[in-house]
């Protein structure tokens, strides 16, 4: 069987013995390895065209060149704290254009909107804890663990508000404690993502 071309970090790899004969063992492998050097994949490329975990890539035999890139577990923190950062701030914008949709118009029309934001932003509050667990963001721990739960302490408040009908009480809710906390949380992703670069 011939392999493709493998590049890790723009460096050929050569395989000493049997090489791999499935696409997720290679890829095995060389997460392996990034591990062993202390850094994360960051990109796995397939003739040119970027792949995303799980994609299935066909017959390894089928394929011209293989590019995985890494990147250090710093800047992996780095971007995952940027990016719930962005995700923050995109969650407060829709919640403000909820409030304002909600006082617009006819509850009954914006109630499963209310739940179906709910649902969204509980689920992003619970993959931002997986920041708080890693040791890079040790300065900013207990500002994470304080601004997670002012979100969640806010939003079960907007919940039950949302639960009783009353769209006055959603939008006070809203607008005076769940925004301002969702932009404190974001705030702190962003200085740790400032502060990682």
């Amino acid at each position: 069987m011939s392999l493709p071309e493998v590049y890790f970090d723009d460096e050929r790899v050569v395989f000493e013995g049997a090489a791999p004969s499935r696409f997720d063992e290679l890829i095995g492998l060389l997460h392996g390895a990034a591990e062993a050097a202390v850094r994360i994949v960051a990109e796995v490329r397939v003739d040119g065209v970027e792949i995303a975990d799980g994609d299935d890539v066909g017959a390894l035999e089928k394929l011209g060149r293989i590019d995985v890139r890494t990147i250090s577990v710093r800047e992996a923190v780095r971007r995952m704290c940027g990016g719930f950062a962005r995700r923050l701030a995109e969650t407060a914008e829709e919640l403000e254009i909820l409030d304002a949709e909600v006082l617009r118009n006819a509850w009954s029309s914006r109630r499963a909107r209310c739940i179906a934001w709910a649902e969204a932003c509980g689920a992003l509050i619970q993959e931002t804890g997986a920041a708080s667990g890693r040791e890079e963001v040790d300065p900013w721990r207990e500002r994470l663990e304080t601004g997670g739960a002012a979100v969640v302490g806010a939003m079960e408040r907007w919940v039950e508000a949302v639960a009783s009908g009353d769209s006055a009480r959603v939008c006070v809710c809203g607008e005076r404690e769940l925004v301002p906390a969702l932009r404190r949380f974001e705030a702190v992703f962003a200085e740790i993502e400032g502060a990682l670069g």
